[in-house]
């Protein structure tokens, strides 16, 4: 069951890198034992997202197992080329969008019969504190596991934007676990060796 799910998921995001010459650039360099991938956008689960540039995502280990504490717990950066104003209105467009066509895609492959209006999404500004350079947003996801039970679930993410000369930056903490759990405070850790200055 675990390799089936692996699988689905590696043919819908498509492009799946484990070669270390294509690891080197990354941003998401740790940790090194969670799965790593890179996607270019266009993605063909979800056209209507019109950026251009890259996404990487790393999946914690027990990303598919229901009973571990990291089930369903990884983190992405989108490297956007083009001018987007992510707003709280653009990043629940593009959250939306995303998971919308990806539980879509996965569950016509897996013949599980899922109501995509069903997935609700809710963002919300954080207010900087401090010298925080990153504008910073809360988001829920409730959204149906498509990989494993098909059960509804809800993710709670974290993200940041961050704008350089040439790009735009979105890095995001994703887990259905509570804010105080141990394994945010993992998520929390990891962000901090991110380097978006290179």
């Amino acid at each position: 069951m675990k390799k089936l799910t692996v699988a689905l998921l590696i043919s819908f995001l498509l492009i799946f890198n484990f070669s270390c010459l294509a690891q080197k650039d990354t941003l998401l360099k740790l940790p090194k034992n969670w799965r790593y991938e890179h996607l270019d956008f266009p993605l063909s689960f979800a056209p209507d997202i019109k950026y251009t540039g890259t996404e990487e995502l790393r999946f914690a280990s027990g990303m598919f197992d229901t009973l571990s504490t990291h089930y369903l717990t990884y983190i992405f950066v989108l490297s956007i080329n083009n001018q987007i104003k992510f707003t709280s209105s653009e990043i629940h467009h593009f959250l939306s969008n995303y998971y919308k066509g990806l539980c879509y895609d996965v569950a016509k492959e897996r013949s599980l019969s899922i109501d995509t209006s069903k997935i609700v999404i809710t963002v919300n500004k954080i207010k900087n504190k401090g010298k925080r350079q990153s504008k910073n947003y809360n988001a829920q996801v409730v959204f149906f596991d498509v990989f494993t039970s098909g059960k509804k679930v809800t993710l709670y993410m974290e993200l940041a934007i961050i704008k350089k000369t040439k790009k735009t930056y979105v890095l995001a903490l994703v887990s259905p676990q509570l804010k105080q759990s141990k394994t945010w405070q993992e998520l929390y850790q990891i962000r901090k060796e991110i380097n978006f200055n290179k």
